[in-house]
């Protein structure tokens, strides 16, 4: 027997109440990913309405940015919440998740460790994903060596697409942060959406200091020695993530 327009009209409120229970429940993740969002405009890590992030907020559901919205300008009303096969879960009329939504779900299925993620079209860094340099995996920085580790660079793959997200998961356990060849930007963090921006934020003044660098002379890199004592530094500070050792993911530490 057919469903009366009553039964159907129940579902959907029963259905935009779950979801309104969602955001209540999530209201201050919600408002961090925005604010991190926010920061990333103001810092001017990314251009327009280039990039985004995600929050792992349960282990059923990643808050993540919109699409086509700059970041600066971003609000908690906003932010979309989607399963870990990407589905939305919630959105707010007019407003879709990224994209870039695969590599996000892809990274808190692969890397447990992981909370937030951050994708931007940051200056600098953008210039060396296509200069085509080893530069940025040197042993040049212990702080950044101890948070992020080496940036690596992922090879292109077109851009919003599964064919990235498993590109990006080859390497993933190499580092915290990446250059995506022909792209961007990416950093992830096992703390805080906050947290995940200052990486990136680091990430690119890294790439300044190193482009400086080239220009004036040679670069110095750590010796391998050095480079030892900055992997037992790491283990000290409690700053060893779910990667690759220090001693085996730069090439001068061997």
């Amino acid at each position: 027997m057919p469903r009366s327009p009553a039964i159907f009209t129940t579902i959907f409120r029963e259905k935009v109440r779950k979801m309104s229970q969602l955001r209540v429940i999530y209201e201050n993740q919600i408002r961090q990913l925005a604010e991190a969002s926010r920061q990333i405009g103001l810092k001017g890590l990314t251009s327009s309405v280039g990039g985004n992030l995600s929050f792992r907020v349960s282990p059923e559901h990643i808050l993540v940015t919109p699409t086509n919205v700059p970041k600066e300008q971003m609000k908690p009303e906003y932010i979309c919440i989607v399963d870990y096969q990407g589905h939305t879960v919630d959105a707010a009329e007019g407003f879709a998740p990224t994209s870039e939504t695969p590599f996000h779900t892809m990274i808190a299925r692969e890397r447990p460790d992981v909370v937030a993620a951050a994708h931007a079209h940051c200056k600098v860094l953008s210039a060396f994903a296509i200069a085509e340099t080893p530069w940025l995996e040197l042993p040049i920085f212990p702080e950044p060596m101890m948070e992020i580790g080496p940036i690596v660079t992922v090879p292109y793959r077109t851009p919003s697409c599964d064919l990235l997200a498993e590109e990006i998961k080859k390497y993933l356990h190499k580092s915290n942060g990446f250059l995506l060849q022909n792209h961007g930007a990416l950093a992830v963090s096992t703390v805080s959406p906050m947290d995940v921006v200052e990486k990136l934020y680091m990430m690119e003044c890294v790439a300044t200091s190193v482009y400086m660098a080239v220009t004036m002379g040679k670069l110095r890199t750590l010796t391998p020695e050095e480079t030892r004592e900055v992997a037992r530094l790491q283990q000290i500070k409690g700053l060893a993530t779910d990667i690759e050792p220090i001693e085996k993911s730069y090439c001068c530490a061997k």
